[in-house]
């Protein structure tokens, strides 16, 4: 198959924007969609592969897996080697328990199916998850395992079947990445079923360039083609966002124009000049590596430094992902690659033995977490727990959010005398609601219903469900006769605020929000490889987690006090609610050494009735006469 420098210089366009993107350039905010350039650049090589190599008789399957080991497993597992001692010194037992998994999942390329079992992709947690961006690479391992015998099966039937049942294949993945869009969002963005239809388009540019079935073109219609493939690329990278339904129809502006970039653009082109440039040439050598380099520098920063990285660290992530990628891509790739230097046989032991390692260490750190995590509960009295799920089974018999009741348009006949407080909110409102409900005089003195409102609106991995969320659960929903309204929810899930205000002007005048207060995790006074002296003084507990809030939440925080008031939303600080003084104390662990929080956000069994009492005295004195 013919070189194109061209492709190497699509990589490049596809690279730069997904490193920016988790880097927090807002400028590429689509940066993301880089990946689904990737999915089609893959589709269309190894599609053409099979098609060449069948046409001339020498395509054999194990040759084929052999060529995709040696481009793909050289350069992860040292990526994921060399991930291993900084997330065993700079990782909480919890997330490097978390870490394992992920090693674990990424050796049986089921990395995708293992992050969406997490979290979605674009919360907040996701920037922590060294290992995160594997899940693409499990996409295109899944493919290439189902559809070299796709072609296998159906080529004696000829090219018009390969064609038809790849359209019939692509317009239905197509077709439910859609639905899944608005539906199941978290599951659309990572699973392969939603995501074939990119590798499948790159099939049939595949398909055009062996067959040719078109009619030759001019070199006019070249540019023209061309150019606007490269601007639907440029228009995805710099206007989507987040709450762009994705990989749905959306996706097909990235995508088509990576399909118009490859059919049209040679080097005789405007557009096939500047991708054939040098620099981007390089860089698309380079872009594997420098993928898989990324997101590890990234997260373990962030791990270390906190979220609110400034531009000089981001940069400086920037260039040592480029530095790393060449070196990864020079003496790592480029020697796997060539089977003068490493034989069939000594890749194949090689894949296997390092597959079977990093399975054992993702097995062993898991099994070996769990048991210092217990060994510390029983050690030290310390009780926390690793599942939320596990908490709300505790406390179902104070939480009883309208979501899963049916939505009650007013307050039982029964909470005439008492003030009506509708909360609305994510897991951080589950909290709140369990805490206040704990509390004896809070049940005499208010009646309090809760809508939780995370799968309606503010869940970081849906926002763009949002729109639809608010039609929903608009004021004729929501109970009217309510005296208060309370929005909680956690992180940064307050972006659809302003919209929420437009959609229940009326009201405004009873809504209150609290501004969300975050922590370092508990656990993070025991890592792996290093710790603090058991039964540390209390007061010098109280003052690291005072000293460590999340400073980007109290920025967050401030812009959004201050947008509030020009809105006139009454409001109250997080911090304030929880720590007894939020320069001090702090507390997230009582005299007992119990841990009240497990997570930086969300309480324990403990730490539910611990914050009772404070719970108790906000509500009586914000909202009672």
């Amino acid at each position: 198959m013919r070189y194109r420098a061209e492709i190497d210089g699509l990589r490049a366009v596809a690279v730069l924007p997904v490193i920016l993107f988790h880097a927090g350039f807002q400028q590429f905010s689509g940066g993301y969609v880089g990946v689904d350039v990737f999915f089609v650049i893959s589709g269309y090589l190894i599609t053409s592969i099979i098609l060449v190599e069948k046409q001339a008789g020498t395509f054999s399957l194990i040759n084929f897996y052999e060529r995709r080991m040696r481009r793909i497993l050289p350069a992860l597992f040292f990526v994921m080697l060399a991930c291993i001692p900084f997330a065993w010194l700079w990782l909480t037992p919890n997330n490097f328990r978390y870490f394992s998994q992920s090693v674990l999942s990424v050796t049986v390329f089921l990395s995708n199916v293992y992050f969406w079992l997490r979290s979605g992709y674009f919360d907040l947690a996701s920037e922590f998850k060294p290992l995160l961006h594997t899940w693409s690479l499990a996409v295109e391992e899944q493919y290439y395992l189902v559809f070299p015998l796709f072609i296998l099966l159906i080529w004696k039937l000829g090219r018009g079947w390969i064609f038809g049942l790849l359209v019939i294949f692509f317009a239905g993945s197509l077709a439910l990445a859609e639905w899944s869009a608005y539906n199941n969002t978290s599951a659309n963005f990572y699973l392969a079923p939603m995501r074939a239809w990119e590798l499948a388009l790159g099939s049939f540019t595949a398909l055009y360039f062996t067959g040719r079935w078109f009619p030759s073109i001019s070199d006019t219609t070249h540019q023209i083609l061309s150019g606007i493939g490269i601007l639907l690329i440029a228009f995805a990278v710099f206007t989507f966002t987040k709450n762009t339904p994705f990989p749905g129809l959306y996706a097909l502006v990235p995508t088509v124009g990576t399909v118009l970039v490859i059919l049209f653009t040679t080097p005789k082109t405007i557009v096939g000049a500047i991708l054939g440039s040098k620099i981007l040439v390089g860089i698309g050598l380079i872009s594997y590596s420098a993928y898989l380099w990324h997101q590890p520098l990234l997260a373990f920063a962030r791990n270390r430094l906190g979220t609110g990285l400034n531009l000089e660290i981001l940069m400086g992530l920037c260039l040592a992902t480029m530095g790393l990628a060449y070196l990864s891509w020079r003496f790592i790739e480029q020697p796997f690659r060539s089977r003068d230097r490493i034989a069939r046989k000594q890749l194949f032991i090689l894949a296997f033995c390092s597959t079977v390692a990093f399975g054992l260490f993702g097995a062993a750190i898991h099994l070996q977490t769990i048991a210092t995590i217990a060994a510390l509960q029983l050690k030290e009295g310390w009780v926390f727990k690793i599942d939320y799920r596990s908490i709300q089974k505790k406390t179902a018999s104070v939480i009883t959010p309208l979501a899963k009741q049916g939505i009650n348009e007013t307050f039982p006949a029964e909470s005439a005398d008492k003030i009506k407080i509708l909360i609305l909110g994510d897991s951080i409102a589950d909290d709140l609601v369990a805490a206040a409900k704990l509390s004896k005089r809070v049940q005499a003195k208010f009646s309090i219903q809760h809508l939780d409102y995370d799968d309606a609106c503010f869940s970081a991995d849906r926002p763009f469900r949002c729109e639809q969320a608010l039609a929903n659960y608009s004021q004729s929903r929501l109970p009217g006769d309510a005296d208060f309204i309370i929005l909680n929810v956690g992180f940064d899930r307050y972006s659809e605020i302003d919209r929420f205000l437009a959609e229940n002007n009326s009201f405004k005048r009873k809504l209150h929000v609290i501004l969300p207060a975050t922590f370092n995790d508990p656990t993070s006074l025991r890592y792996p490889g290093a710790s603090l002296p058991p039964k540390t003084d209390q007061a010098a507990l109280a003052k690291i987690y005072a000293q460590n809030k999340f400073e980007t939440q109290i920025t967050v925080n401030k812009n959004l006090a201050h947008f509030l008031e020009k809105n006139g939303v009454n409001h109250s600080d997080g911090y304030k609610i929880h720590c007894q003084n939020v320069q001090s104390s702090c507390a997230l662990v009582d005299k007992s050494g119990n841990i009240l929080m497990y997570d930086g956000l969300h309480k324990t069994a403990i730490g539910l009735h611990y914050f009772s009492s404070r719970v108790e005295d906000w509500l009586f004195s914000t909202f009672s006469d």
